[in-house]
């Protein structure tokens, strides 16, 4: 036997040990860069969309500016927001229409990848909810010239919370 050439079943079994031990090490890295990777993907869409947040605030702003309405905060401040209004809205339901109170609400996206909060079509339930918060002038510097919109969106991913907050001061142009 001393001069059998071949494995034991000793060497054989720490050979599989020692692979099985490597294979579960690469798993768990590839997994975790995985997990991360899709973190910063939701990460880098919330930041888009709690922007496009403020956006649509500072769009219905300037409408009112161009239409010369007289007012410049009008569909934006119901004229109660000094403790601050909490809203939702997208490019559909923000022009022209004002802001609707509801939140809580997932957006939505459609087959050209646009959000919205409309669940018609072929629109898909996203995992992304939008609140705008609307602070009044009066709490702000003193003035009725500007208004904080505090645009925040949120979301769960390997049951964990994150949240994405863009602040933005807007003021009236008159």
């Amino acid at each position: 036997m001393k001069n059998s050439r071949g494995f034991t079943l000793i060497e054989t079994i720490v050979a599989i040990s020692i692979l099985s031990v490597g294979i579960i090490i690469i798993y768990g890295v590839f997994y975790n860069m995985y997990i991360e990777a899709s973190s910063r993907n939701h990460s880098l869409k919330a930041t888009y969309l709690a922007q496009e947040g403020v956006e649509v605030v500072r769009n219905m702003r300037d409408n009112n500016w161009i239409s010369q309405a007289g007012d410049w905060k009008q569909g934006i401040d119901s004229g109660n927001c000094n403790d601050g209004c909490y809203f939702e809205a997208d490019y559909k339901t923000g022009v022209g229409a004002g802001l609707s109170p509801n939140v809580g609400r997932l957006l939505n996206v459609d087959g050209q990848g646009i959000y919205s909060y409309d669940e018609s079509g072929d629109n898909a339930p996203t995992i992304f909810k939008r609140k705008i918060t609307i602070t009044g002038s009066n709490d702000l510097f003193g003035s009725s010239d500007v208004f904080r919109v505090d645009s925040t969106v949120s979301w769960q991913n390997s049951g964990k919370e994150f949240l994405i907050n863009i602040v933005e001061f807007l003021y009236n142009w008159y």
